[in-house]
């Protein structure tokens, strides 16, 4: 319908009596919370054609609404979209009589935010978690050091761990990593607090954030290292060679101490003595 033919009176849709309404006419109301946001166009054209330019680039198909004499089309079934010329394309003829409506909508796409972890160990491996802070898992009571388990308000959200395989299951509070291989309820127990090398808090307050790290929170990514070991002779200073040429970064603002002036910085190379 037009907006000539309905209008809008408090919450109610009122049709008016000069609209010809069957019994059992199904009406279909479709109402859009962020209408500017939608930034809708709707367009009406006279039929005796299949070719129809659209006012503006479309994100794709799925944001497009074609109607024929008031029926709604299926995409690539009734009509197609060219897109890069912007023009819709009617799979059959149409007549002078027809009226095509088009609506257009949506010219930016908002998506949620996603976050992921990159944690580095003591080991000097990388970790990639996905990151969420669920609003509805805290601590539900004090959580000190030296206790064995850890009592939360909403465990069904954590993940299970498999104690067969020795995969636990693991949670961040606070940024101490615990992994924990047994959950009843809300409690966790079987606990191994600071793990991969996150310090051990004296204590957790009641209503800290649980954060879910367990397995299935990691994602299928790896993170490939070359690694050289190297002898000294207690006497140079000189390490090497090295298999490849790291590249010098831009920035000059590093510690540099006793390294020359004419040496720059490189953020390829990490280097460890004696583990340290």
């Amino acid at each position: 319908m037009g907006q000539k033919e309905y209008s809008i009176v408090g919450n109610n849709l009122v049709i008016p009596a000069t609209v010809n309404l069957s019994l059992n006419d199904d009406i279909q109301i479709i109402c859009f919370s962020e209408y500017p946001t939608l930034n809708m166009i709707t367009d009406e054209y006279t039929g005796g054609r299949v070719q129809f330019q659209l006012p503006r680039q479309p994100i794709d198909e799925n944001f497009i609404w074609v109607y024929k004499n008031g029926q709604r089309l299926t995409k690539d079934a009734d009509y197609r979209l060219d897109a890069p010329r912007s023009v819709i394309y009617l799979t059959e003829d149409s007549t002078a009589n027809d009226l095509i409506k088009i609506v257009q909508f949506g010219n930016i796409i908002y998506k949620p935010n996603r976050a992921f972890e990159i944690f580095k160990d003591m080991l000097n491996n990388y970790h990639y978690k996905r990151h969420s802070i669920s609003k509805t898992i805290r601590l539900a009571k004090v959580l000190n050091y030296y206790d064995t388990e850890i009592e939360v308000t909403d465990s069904s959200e954590l993940s299970d761990p498999i104690p067969s395989r020795r995969i636990p299951g693991v949670v961040i509070i606070n940024n101490e990593r615990i992994d924990y291989f047994e959950k009843n309820g809300n409690i966790l127990s079987q606990i191994r607090r600071g793990c991969f090398g996150t310090g051990i808090a004296e204590i957790h307050a009641a209503g800290s954030y649980v954060i879910n790290a367990g397995a299935n929170d990691t994602l299928p990514y790896t993170e490939n290292q070359e690694k050289s070991n190297f002898i000294s002779d207690g006497s140079t200073l000189l390490i090497g060679p090295l298999d490849f040429t790291p590249t010098q970064a831009v920035r000059t603002s590093w510690y540099r101490n006793s390294i020359p002036s004419s040496y720059g910085a490189c953020d390829q190379v990490e280097v460890f003595v004696s583990g340290r």
